[in-house]
C-alpha cells in the first residue's frame, strides 16, 4: 500500500495506524479527510484485490423510532428516511422489536454527519403513524469487570478481562464457546441465563434507568 501510487493521497491523509484486538489494521484519517473514507476504500480494494476485506468506518449515531404500527416493516422506515430526510440506510441495519399495545420500536444507525438531518425532523411519518425520533446513547462498557456505566480506568470491580463473556470460564473466548450462557454481572440468585451485558440483561437495564 505504501509504495502504490494510487494510494499516495491516502498516505498523506492518514493520522495513525493501529491494530484491533482481533488483529485487523485500522488507518485513522485526519479529521479534515474523513469524508474521503469511501473513496479510499474503493482504491484500497483495487490495490489489494479480492483476498482482503476493506471497510470504511465513520462515527455513527444510534437513533430510535417509536410508535410504528404492528404491520410496519424495515423497508417502510428506510423509504420514510429517504423521502422525508434525504438519508439512505440499508434495510438490513434496521432492528425492530415489539413494544406495548401492539406497536413497534425501530433502532438504526446513521453517520453522525447525517444524524442532524434526521433529528431536525423530530418525527417521521411511517405508514399511517407519526413516530417520534430520539438519539439512543449506548452504555459505557468496562473491559475490566465487563459491567456497564463506567470505563476500565475508573473500575473498582473484579477483574474479569480474561473470562469468557458467554459462560464466565477462563481460557477461551466467547466466539468459540459452546457452553450455556451465564451473565457475570447479574447478582447471585437472579436469572442470569443470558450473555453478559446484553440489552435484555436486568443489571444493564437498571443502569440505563439511573442514567
Amino acid at each position: 500500500m505504501r509504495v502504490n501510487d494510487k494510494l499516495a493521497g491516502l498516505g498523506e491523509d492518514v493520522n495513525c495506524i493501529r491494530r484491533t484486538r482481533r488483529g485487523e489494521m485500522i488507518l485513522v484519517l485526519k479529521r479534515d479527510a474523513a469524508q474521503k473514507s469511501t473513496e479510499y476504500k474503493k482504491l484500497t480494494e483495487e490495490v489489494l484485490g479480492d483476498g482482503v476485506q476493506v471497510r470504511a468506518l465513520c462515527p455513527v449515531s444510534n437513533i430510535q423510532c417509536k410508535g410504528l404500527d404492528e404491520v410496519s416493516e424495515a423497508r417502510d422506515l428506510v423509504d420514510a428516511l429517504r423521502d422525508q430526510c434525504n438519508v439512505e440506510i440499508q434495510e438490513s441495519t434496521v432492528r425492530l422489536r415489539k413494544s406495548f399495545a401492539g406497536m413497534q420500536v425501530a433502532s438504526f444507525q446513521v453517520p453522525q454527519a447525517e444524524a442532524k438531518k434526521v433529528m431536525d425532523k423530530a418525527k417521521l411519518k411511517v405508514g399511517w403513524s407519526v413516530c417520534p425520533l430520539s438519539i439512543s446513547q449506548p452504555l459505557q462498557t468496562c473491559f475490566r469487570c465487563l459491567g456497564n456505566g463506567h470505563k476500565s480506568y475508573d473500575c473498582k470491580g473484579p477483574d474479569r478481562s480474561k473470562l469468557c463473556r458467554r459462560c464466565g470460564a477462563e481460557g477461551h473466548q466467547a466466539r468459540t464457546c459452546q457452553a450455556a450462557p451465564r451473565c457475570l454481572i447479574c447478582p447471585p440468585g437472579t436469572d442470569n441465563r443470558h450473555l453478559t451485558g446484553v440489552q435484555a440483561c436486568p443489571a444493564s437495564r437498571r443502569i440505563q434507568t439511573r442514567r
